[in-house]
């Protein structure tokens, strides 16, 4: 997505003609970057899974997508900020140059480029300038697989021994405290998809009075902390957590 706007203005005098361009914002792929998507939190509170800004934090190289359970994927980006601090109190002049980070573009692709889908998610961050050339950074959540997205993917995916690798394709945007755009360059994922292959079906509780095998009665002691960040993305689902009413929760399903 590009945010470019330019005024021009000619002024005629005695035949000479003179023309001035005053960009009111450009796009600089230089100003922010999406520095990396985030693993899944080791950090759980009460199953929360909670991230920071920390440039430290495990990546994630790969993201995996039961489409039989979830409806989406929500990926956990990491946004620099590089622009140069402007403010000076003496001068009284504020900081321009902390960003809001709105959202970001993303293209979802075949693995060889052909375009699936593409929108935009909105998301909210925040980060300061540079300081001593050290990136400030952020940490956002946006859709990187949207539910008309699932749509055109899980018709591709007839049972939970398929799966395909995908990408996803984001571009973080957001706007200076100066009223600058700004606006990175695009950062890749793979994105493996399969239809029932997160599902983990090793600890359910079966009903006897159920057709055998099933994961009908619910063992809460199983679930609590050990649940995914984000469920059915990344990690294996208990099959206790899951939605019965999806087929790929029942283990009957091939």
């Amino acid at each position: 997505m590009k945010r470019i706007l330019g005024h021009v203005v000619s002024v005629l005098v005695v035949g000479l003609a003179v023309s001035s361009v005053l960009p009111a914002c450009a796009t600089n792929d230089q100003t922010i970057f999406i520095r990396k998507a985030l693993a899944p939190a080791l950090t759980r509170t009460n199953g929360i899974c909670t991230y920071t800004s920390d440039p430290t934090q495990p990546a994630l190289f790969q993201a995996t997508l039961d489409l039989g359970v979830a409806d989406n994927y929500f990926a956990v980006l990491l946004v620099g900020n590089q622009l140069i601090p402007r403010g000076d109190q003496l001068n009284n002049r504020a900081e321009s140059n902390r960003i809001h980070i709105n959202g970001a573009t993303v293209r979802v692709t075949e693995s060889d480029g052909r375009l699936i889908r593409e929108f935009t998610s909105l998301a909210t961050g925040f980060a300061d300038p540079s300081n001593n050339s050290a990136p400030d950074y952020t940490s956002i959540g946006v859709t990187g697989i949207d539910a008309p997205t699932k749509d055109i993917l899980l018709p591709t995916l007839p049972n939970r021994l398929a799966s395909r690798t995908i990408l996803m394709n984001f571009k973080a945007f957001g706007v200076s405290l100066g009223g600058e755009d700004v606006e990175s360059g695009e950062f890749q994922l793979p994105a493996r998809i399969c239809n029932g292959c997160l599902v983990d079906f090793s600890s359910g509780n079966d009903d006897l009075a159920a057709v055998q095998p099933n994961c009908l009665k619910k063992n809460t002691q199983t679930v609590g902390s050990s649940s995914p960040c984000a469920l059915g993305q990344d990690e294996p689902v208990k099959c206790e957590a899951c939605v019965m009413s999806r087929k790929a929760c029942d283990p009957l399903t091939p």
